[in-house]
């Protein structure tokens, strides 16, 4: 039997679905058929095919759109559906070739954020390696502040070139924050610059010569214009899409940079001051501690 037999025994297997499924397992079936045609042919199902249509989806290769992880895991849905088919219905396959496709579950599964709202170590991985590839010098200096600085958006799109202290005289580097929820009465917070952001700054301060800035900002577009809120949220919103990290958000980056100073062993206080919290129920019990004390107790973790 063909591929495009098989196929269309199993749209009228589900023809009382609904339309948009229906819709989505004849898009998703069209293009596995081309794949099939075009790398497999002959074929109708197997793990191999499975992976290698999947892999040219996520790389965009050999002619196919790129599919964000989210995607992948619909296409590895329906084809996982169709191999339930071909076994249980055609007897094409074996039992055992279903299950080897059916445990592809967990490769292709999207990732999302844990309950705490921060990201976990292979989370952050992949991040990671998804900014290096965007290759923006705009964009990793967001994704390093928020991650490596635990700055909200507000404070970001505040940020002035004046506001960066890389070599401060008789200090560590800091910068200061400042915005709409930048403490109580939206005080100035002192923000102690890491050894990977500080690199990260200098990177792009490089960067920011070149162009023509109309602003003072930090962040700049390559116009020269300050880079607006919605800018940067539309940015992560986009990082979760196509990394397949669901529920990623600005403020998920600022609670992984708190995440990763806990398990550094950061204590509650200085983590509260770095974060720039509003309210601190143990200040009382350290009295009022300078900023670069605490910068430098941070910096020791790291």
């Amino acid at each position: 039997m063909e591929l495009s037999e098989v196929i269309e025994k199993f749209l009228e297997y589900h023809a009382s679905d609904s339309e948009a499924t229906l819709r989505a397992f004849r898009s998703i079936l069209k293009a596995y058929a081309e794949f099939v045609e075009l790398v497999h042919s002959g074929e109708i199902i197997r793990r191999e095919i499975v992976i290698d249509y999947l892999e040219t989806r996520r790389e965009g290769k050999r002619g196919f759109t790129r599919l964000s992880q989210k995607s992948l895991h619909l296409h590895w849905n329906v084809l996982s559906l169709l191999a339930k088919f071909t076994w249980r219905k055609l007897k094409l396959i074996t039992p055992d070739e279903y299950e080897d496709i059916k445990e592809l579950s967990r490769k292709y599964k999207p990732q999302t954020v844990n309950r705490r709202k921060a990201l976990s170590r292979k989370q952050l991985h992949v991040l990671e390696e998804y900014i290096k590839k965007l290759g923006d010098p705009v964009k990793t200096l967001v994704f390093m502040l928020g991650i490596y600085g635990g700055l909200r958006v507000e404070e970001m799109i505040e940020l002035r070139v004046s506001d960066v202290y890389l070599n401060p005289e008789g200090r560590d580097p800091f910068l200061i924050a400042r915005g709409k929820g930048a403490g109580k009465g939206k005080k100035e917070r002192e923000v102690v610059i890491l050894p990977i952001l500080k690199q990260a700054l200098i990177s792009y301060l490089e960067y920011r010569g070149i162009l023509d800035p109309k602003t003072d900002h930090l962040l700049i577009t390559e116009r020269g214009h300050g880079v607006s809120k919605r800018t940067i949220q539309h940015w992560v919103k986009r990082w979760s899409k196509q990394t397949g990290i669901v529920g990623l958000t600005p403020h998920v980056l600022r609670h992984t940079f708190a995440a990763e100073m806990r398990r550094r062993g950061v204590n509650e206080y200085d983590i509260q001051m770095m974060m720039g919290h509003a309210s601190i129920s143990t200040t009382a019990n350290y009295g009022r501690v300078d900023a670069a004390e605490v910068h430098s107790r941070i910096l020791r973790r790291f």
